[in-house]
């Protein structure tokens, strides 16, 4: 995902799941406060995901599943108050959920996160819808 993504500001779904794609989420995905539906899954995307993704106060899915993501899931990802989705299932290196995540108050649809292979979380059996 370039860097240049941060330009399309009035971005409000992004979905990229099931096209191979590599590298990282840049820390200019931050820059898309308009972003209300994030999907990712199915891909090869690493790295950790960034603290920025605290400044996109409009999401309400966030689907990372599936990918090759490290790293503790920022504490920052509490600042998003709307979110209703939030799956990071099947990232095997990825590490602990922050306390923060009991602030996602309106999380309807589920938390869906695996963590050495046990759930941790499960609000409900419903996937993100994409």
């Amino acid at each position: 995902i370039p860097s240049e993504i941060g330009m399309l500001q009035k971005l409000e779904k992004l979905h990229f799941g099931g096209n191979s794609l590599t590298g990282s989420i840049p820390t200019e995905i931050g820059m898309l406060v308009n972003l209300r539906n994030l999907a990712l899954l199915y891909n090869d995307i690493g790295g950790t995901i960034p603290s920025e993704i605290g400044f996109l106060s409009n999401m309400e899915q966030l689907n990372l599943r599936n990918n090759d993501l490290n790293g503790d899931v920022p504490s920052e990802i509490g600042l998003l108050k709307g979110m209703k989705c939030l799956n990071l299932k099947s990232n095997d290196n990825l590490g602990a959920i922050p306390s923060e995540i009991t602030h996602l108050t309106l999380l309807t649809e589920g938390v869906n996160y695996f963590y050495r292979r046990r759930s941790l979380t499960t609000l409900s059996n419903q996937q993100c819808r994409a």
